[in-house]
């Protein structure tokens, strides 16, 4: 996991849902990568390509938890991996290397997946309390 991720440094305010960064690396998928994409994500895509970003903005999937929602220069974030230590952005739409991008996280989804382990441990705690015998 990275460590000084700027996920972690930001909250759940719309102030912090955005942030202009640099696509610092780009790579357009193979049509066998699609195909594999589609199968575990759905959609329909004619090209995808993923980007490695200045900054690690986005929250990746793992540990159970789905990645942000939100978008990079207008077009929709589809998936966030962290792959050898790097997160890895895709999308559809095709930036240039180099490129300033304006980058936005669903404030309200985010929200949501960082409350919801709470509230389940409390309604486990709740029923646990409520039925032990």
């Amino acid at each position: 996991m990275i460590k000084e991720a700027l996920y972690y440094q930001r909250g759940n305010s719309g102030e912090e849902a955005e942030k202009e960064l640099i696509v610092l690396e780009k790579r357009e998928l193979t049509e066998k990568e699609i195909e594999e994409f589609v199968k575990k994500w759905g959609g329909s895509y004619s090209s995808l390509f993923c980007y490695r970003l200045s900054e690690s903005f986005f929250y990746p999937e793992g540990g159970g938890q789905p990645c942000d929602r939100g978008s990079i220069a207008g077009a929709e974030l589809l998936f966030v991996e962290e792959k050898d230590g790097e997160l890895w952005q895709y999308t559809e739409a095709d930036f240039p290397e180099g490129a300033k991008v304006l980058c936005k996280f669903d404030v309200d989804f985010r929200r949501w997946q960082s409350e919801k382990p709470q509230c389940r441990a409390y309604f486990f705690r709740s029923c646990d309390s409520a039925f032990s015998l």
